[in-house]
């Protein structure tokens, strides 16, 4: 995978999560939908995300998936994956399993269910102060009831050495 900083420029797309009825991983589809978004022009991947319902997939399946898409991506593809979870020391140990696997980020929202102070903010986003990854804060108003705004995310920023951008979802245009 490339780094985030050698990324250059392209289009990142948010990745499915191809199951069965039953919830179990569709391997087969995996490539497919891979391989047709390279040949579209795609240049990176955003995996696990709303898009891909990551929070509503086990844990160990999240896992599992990744390992999976992951066998199918470039060498030169960028893969961002979202490592949210209600729970903080589950969003460290996906961070820590996505960056063992040589992503080239992980992006994690906000603290869900409760709201944080910006103190709390600081706290949650330090966390991942304990892997080797560029970490995104992945700003979504209409999933985490409160909004990461641009005084926010500059103060994060200076007080996190390892959070380096914002996937923002709040579909603020003066924002982009």
């Amino acid at each position: 995978m490339i780094s985030l900083w050698n990324f250059g420029e392209g289009i990142i797309t948010a990745a499915l999560t191809p199951l069965t009825s039953s919830g179990e991983v569709m391997e087969e589809s995996i490539a497919e939908f891979i391989d047709f978004q390279i040949r579209s022009g795609i240049k990176g991947f955003f995996v696990l995300g709303t898009y891909g319902e990551g929070l509503a997939i086990h844990p160990r399946k999240r896992m599992y998936f990744l390992e999976r898409f992951l066998n199918y991506v470039r060498d030169n593809t960028l893969i961002i994956v979202n490592v949210s979870s209600t729970a903080p020391e589950l969003s460290l140990e996906l961070a820590k399993h996505a960056t063992d696997l040589g992503v080239s980020a992980i992006s994690s929202l906000p603290p869900i269910y409760y709201a944080q102070d910006l103190g709390g903010l600081v706290k949650y986003f330090s966390l991942f102060s304990k892997i080797d990854s560029p970490v995104l804060i992945y700003n979504n108003p209409q999933r985490q009831n409160y909004d990461i705004t641009p005084s926010i995310f500059e103060h994060l920023v200076n007080e996190v050495p390892n959070l380096k951008g914002i996937k923002d979802s709040s579909g603020s245009i003066e924002r982009v």
